[in-house]
C-alpha cells in the first residue's frame, strides 16, 4: 500500500450560515492549512500514485478567494465542509488521470493488435488483450482520498474520511 500526502497552506475568506448568532456569520479570514492524504494499491504508469501538481490544482482553487462563491451555494463552507469538497474535488481529478492511463493503455494494445500479422495470432492476441483490459477495468481505481484535513485555527481541525 502506498500513500502520498500533501499539506498546503490557504489564506481565503468565507462566511457561514448559522442558526444561532456567531461572529463567524460576518465576513471573515483564515490561514487554513490543508492536508490531503492519497492511498492506494498500485502505482500508475509515471510511478506515482498522484501528481502532487493534481492536488495543488484543486486546493489552490481556495486560495486567495472568498470560499462561499467556490463551493457549492448549497455547502455552508465549514472546515468540515472545505474538506469535503476538496477530497470529492481530488478524487475527480484522480479519476480523469486514471482514465487517461487506460485510454492510453487501450490504444497501446491495439496498436499490438493491429501490427499482428496473421489471423490465428491476431485472434489469440485479441483475447489475450480483451482479458487484459477486463482486468485493468477493475483496477482503473488504484488510488483515492482516503483523509483530508483542514486546520482552520491552532487546535481546530476538521477532517472528512471518504
Amino acid at each position: 500500500m502506498y500513500t502520498v500526502i500533501k499539506r498546503i497552506e490557504i489564506a481565503g475568506a468565507h462566511r457561514l450560515n448559522l442558526p444561532y448568532e456567531s461572529k463567524c456569520e460576518t465576513l471573515h479570514g483564515h490561514n487554513w492549512i490543508v492536508e490531503v492524504e492519497i492511498t492506494g494499491e498500485r502505482l500508475n504508469i509515471s510511478g506515482m500514485l498522484i501528481d502532487f501538481t493534481c492536488i495543488s490544482k484543486v486546493v489552490n482553487q481556495l486560495d486567495h478567494i472568498y470560499v462561499n462563491e467556490v463551493l457549492p451555494k448549497d455547502m455552508n463552507p465549514t472546515a468540515e465542509n472545505i474538506a469535503c469538497w476538496v477530497a470529492c474535488s481530488v478524487d475527480e481529478e484522480l479519476s480523469l488521470q486514471q482514465y487517461e492511463e487506460m485510454k492510453s493503455e487501450l490504444i497501446r494494445l491495439r496498436k499490438v493488435e493491429a501490427d499482428l500479422s496473421k489471423e490465428e495470432e491476431c485472434n489469440r492476441y485479441g483475447q489475450v488483450i480483451e482479458h487484459e483490459l477486463d482486468k485493468r477495468e477493475k483496477k482503473l481505481s488504484y488510488a483515492s482520498v482516503s483523509k483530508v484535513t483542514v486546520q482552520e485555527s491552532e487546535g481546530n481541525i476538521a477532517c472528512y474520511i471518504p
